[in-house]
């Protein structure tokens, strides 16, 4: 009986051993999407600390110093780190992490610390993957909480771990990709780029050869020769010669940084772009504690900054503005700004539009709308109506009282969105003077010389266009004079 046992026991350790990864097996960094290959094999990692195995309940259990770094290149230090498969998911265009254990790495829910494993490839082991200059952002696509839902590393003292998190508010990881033997010993470049120049170098290469049109460099590429500038956001591709022998493609993204000459070049980088858009910035309207700056460029696009308590006066304006691009509730914003030198300049005049082409205005558009009527006051939204149209009002700045009294006002503020949802922004209610509210019950005869006052009861010869009192004789009345 114990041969058995012990034919056993071996073949349980050799399937062990198969399961654990290999240690001085080297892997790669994957630095861009169109580096991941359907069935290599990879490991995930946070600096130094790689994935480890299911701790059999929400999350994988991190391998302190798991890899050595050298550069992009990661060596297994132990046996301990968890490798996988990137197989096609059950959705196109999705991915799924198949272990060696012939399990899916799985997300089951949205809320965090719902990592998971499953025997079988299911819908919640779906994934998608970018990867931008080595970092990989991993989103279990089934509970996405709209893609905000993402798989992370969670550094805290006590609660290391590798887990989703509904927010994504912890550290997105990078993802390793095994290298295969071969005859090729030459290592592939390291691209960088830091103010808009572009830096290569390559361990012990004869040449190194690079393209810019986002296509696969060879020997008859480019070759580089010194740091070269770039002025837009490029995808730079490198490649190392030794003799006869070619690396394998290097590729990375090289972020323009500005800058740029208007909000509208800089936010079509992207969200997470950060850059310098180049004065004269005016800004317009600043509410402190919600922490809203609103500003016009030079080419007359306007954006909202967000993230620091201003003080400014209409007019004010800056040599520049540099910030991080956010995309909030459907709206791009610039945030962590920084403001250029400021100089007094001429106030901006809000542009008047109708109710009915509001929507045509650009987004953070400084506007007015005259002559409408506020009502379906609920919380902070209400309904803007004139000449049979209808606008939604959203009051954001609540330190701003909206009218209740159903009059006729004339409105200042900013056009905005809201999760798709075209939206007018009120900074000021000016009651429109057309409205005869205010002044009622004159009662008087109606003989006598015509008279005019203004609306503080001084007299007023010869009156221009606006709203006055009259008298004739013993009667008074409130007219509109046009």
């Amino acid at each position: 009986m114990k041969k058995p046992l012990l034919l056993l026991t071996a073949l349980f350790a050799t399937a062990l051993s198969a399961l654990a990864a290999t240690v001085g097996d080297t892997y790669e960094k994957v630095m861009s999407t169109d580096d991941i290959t359907v069935g290599d094999e990879y490991i995930m990692c946070y600096n130094a600390i790689a994935m480890g195995e299911y701790n059999g309940s929400k999350f994988y259990k991190p391998v302190a110093d798991g890899i050595t770094l050298s550069d992009n290149t990661a060596t297994i230090a132990n046996a301990d780190v968890n490798t996988f498969t990137i197989e096609n998911g059950t959705k196109d265009g999705s991915y799924a992490f198949k272990m060696l254990t012939g399990n899916y790495i799985t997300c089951t829910r949205t809320t965090n610390g719902n990592l998971n494993s499953s025997s079988t490839l299911v819908d919640n082991a779906n994934m998608s993957i970018t990867v931008e200059n080595g970092v990989a952002t991993i989103i279990p696509t089934a509970n996405s909480n709209n893609n905000k839902n993402k798989i992370q590393y969670n550094a805290t003292s006590g609660q290391e771990r590798f887990t989703n998190y509904k927010t994504g508010t912890q550290n997105n990881c990078s993802l390793y990709k095994k290298v295969v033997s071969s005859d090729n010993n030459v290592k592939a470049p390291v691209i960088s780029c830091e103010d808009n120049m572009v830096t290569i170098t390559a361990e012990d290469a004869d040449a190194i050869y690079y393209t810019t049109d986002n296509t696969d460099p060879t020997v008859a590429s480019t070759k580089y020769e010194e740091p070269f500038a770039i002025t837009e956001t490029t995808t730079v591709k490198a490649i190392a010669a030794k003799g006869d022998e070619l690396s394998r493609v290097a590729t990375f993204t090289a972020k323009y940084t500005g800058p740029y000459v208007s909000f509208a070049a800089l936010f079509a980088e992207g969200a997470n772009a950060t850059g310098k858009v180049s004065g004269p910035i005016v800004a317009f309207y600043a509410n402190a504690s919600a922490k809203y700056l609103y500003v016009k460029d030079a080419t007359g696009g306007f954006a909202l900054l967000y993230g620091s308590e201003q003080t400014v006066t209409n007019g004010d304006t800056f040599a520049w503005v540099e910030g991080t691009v956010n995309v909030y509730r459907g709206v791009t914003q610039l945030s962590n700004y920084t403001l250029g030198e400021m100089t007094e300049g001429t106030p901006l005049e809000p542009t008047v539009y109708t109710l009915a082409n509001l929507a045509e205005a650009p987004n953070y558009a400084y506007v007015k709308v005259e002559n409408v009527t506020i009502s379906n006051i609920s919380g902070q939204d209400a309904t803007l109506t004139q000449d049979g149209n209808t606008f939604a009002l959203f009051n954001y700045f609540t330190d701003l009282t909206v009218p209740t009294d159903g009059k006729a006002y004339d409105i200042t503020g900013v056009r905005t969105s809201r999760d798709g949802a075209d939206k007018l922004q009120p900074i000021s209610f000016e009651l429109n003077n057309g409205d005869p509210s205010g002044i009622t019950d004159i009662e008087a005869e109606e003989t006598g010389v015509v008279e005019y006052f203004n609306l503080q009861g001084v007299r007023v010869a010869e009156p221009a266009a606006g709203l006055y009192l009259r008298r004739s004789g013993n009667r008074v009345e409130k007219v509109m004079i046009r």
